[in-house]
């Protein structure tokens, strides 16, 4: 009995077990609040696609700026013996050649291809020169260049040197390592002229022969008819032909190396037999020229002074375009590219230029006005005026009287004197 009455008194002191959990519980409650708000769940589901959807056009916009203005910046445009160019870096030096070239801003249309044919020469140059020909640069004579380059003295101090490097940095536009490949090909191109010159032999095959050079065929095809009948050939080039040396005289080119003659001509004058007249060579281009070639001898003749830088920069533009030609070289310079590059620099460069052009002209503009006005300042040599007079020391300067100064301006045709640092009448060359 007393075990029974223990038994339950001990049930009815434990708490009912909960039917449901609270996580249960919860989990219920929280279903039953979205089934029971339907606009609240709509509202959530609607900044959910929102947000999904600003995050989609978001990533389209960096990709298509990424695929549109950065990746073509770094993207490869010339490769050549593990050197790469990026676009970015193409652009860059055509900014620096468009500034350092008046040529190119003459002609600017021809200025990505030029600076493509100048970045490869660099790489053949610096990948090459030693391989191919034995021409290297010591650490000494590449510091030489690059101090010169950059104008500073060959024993300036480490600051000197990196202040001066910086200041050509930010004038050129390119990065350091454009400028220094860009110093070192230039040395290596030097020295390796240097090379060819003290290479040259004593004598080499040269040609003496006469020309005639007119503007059209039809003249060209009357002055061989001329000729072929037997006019002077001196009288018929000092009448019709364009060379501006034909006047005097007549056509004539003394012994010339073969190598340097006119590529127009310089395959007949390498075959013909002396005595003989061309038939009308035209040459190629946009605006041809014609010409008529006798071929009066041929022969080895001694190399002169005066033609031999030009042989050993032949020698060395035959080496360049011969190597390049075994060279694996990677382009990707299409006309598109080269139409963005070439505004960019338009945009960018050219008004930079022009601006340097009217400064530098306005300092000589004025340079040369001040020089005109202190000379006509200066006295005749011989005559004393009022104006010049100098007062004896201790004393008062006398000053001119009225009528003095009538009078002076009656002699000098009634004009007033000059006045230093008076404005410039429009008209006077400004």
């Amino acid at each position: 009995m007393a075990s029974e009455s223990k038994s339950r008194r001990d049930q009815g002191s434990k708490p009912p077990s909960p039917t449901k959990s609270a996580k249960q519980r919860t989990a219920s409650s929280g279903r039953g609040g979205f089934r029971g708000d339907p606009e609240h769940s709509a509202r959530l589901m609607l900044y959910g696609g929102v947000g999904l959807l600003l995050v989609i056009v978001a990533g389209v916009i960096a990709f298509g700026y990424w695929n549109a203005v950065i990746r073509p910046r770094y993207r490869t445009v010339l490769e050549a013996n593990g050197i790469k160019i990026s676009y970015d870096a193409m652009r860059r030096r055509m900014g620096y050649e468009y500034q350092q070239s008046t040529q190119y801003q003459q002609t600017p249309t021809a200025l990505p291809e030029g600076t493509y044919s100048t970045l490869l020469n660099e790489i053949t140059l610096v990948t090459r020169a030693e391989k191919d020909l034995g021409v290297t640069l010591t650490d000494a004579e590449y510091q030489q260049q690059l101090r010169a380059r950059i104008g500073v003295a060959a024993n300036a101090d480490n600051r000197a040197f990196a202040d001066a490097l910086k200041k050509q940095l930010d004038s050129s536009g390119l990065t350091e390592t454009e400028y220094r490949r860009m110093v070192r090909a230039a040395a290596l191109q030097s020295k390796i002229i240097q090379k060819f010159t003290a290479e040259l032999p004593a004598k080499v095959m040269q040609a003496k022969f006469d020309v005639i050079l007119t503007a059209t065929q039809d003249d060209a095809n009357k002055a061989l008819a001329r000729v072929k009948a037997g006019e002077d050939w001196g009288g018929v080039a000092k009448q019709v032909s364009k060379e501006s040396t034909a006047t005097t005289t007549g056509g004539l080119h003394d012994y010339t190396p073969v190598d340097l003659i006119d590529p127009t001509y310089q395959s007949f004058v390498s075959t013909a037999k002396p005595g003989d007249i061309s038939q009308v060579l035209a040459s190629s281009g946009s605006t041809p020229q014609y010409f008529i070639i006798r071929l009066l001898d041929r022969s080895e003749q001694p190399v002169k002074d005066t033609d031999k830088s030009s042989l050993a920069d032949k020698k060395f533009s035959d080496w360049l375009s011969s190597t390049e030609q075994t060279m694996t070289v990677f382009r990707d310079w299409n006309t598109q590219a080269q139409s963005d590059a070439l505004v960019w620099v338009g945009n960018n460069i050219a008004p930079k230029v022009q601006a340097q052009k009217v400064a530098q002209q306005a300092t000589q503009v004025a340079a040369t006005n001040a020089a005109a006005t202190a000379r006509a300042l200066l006295p005749t040599p011989g005559t004393a005026t009022a104006a010049t007079a100098v007062a004896t020391p201790g004393t008062a300067a006398a000053k001119p009287s009225p009528a003095a100064t009538a009078t002076a301006a009656a002699t000098s045709g009634g004009s007033s004197p000059s006045v230093p640092n008076q404005p410039v009448a429009p008209g006077n060359g400004q």
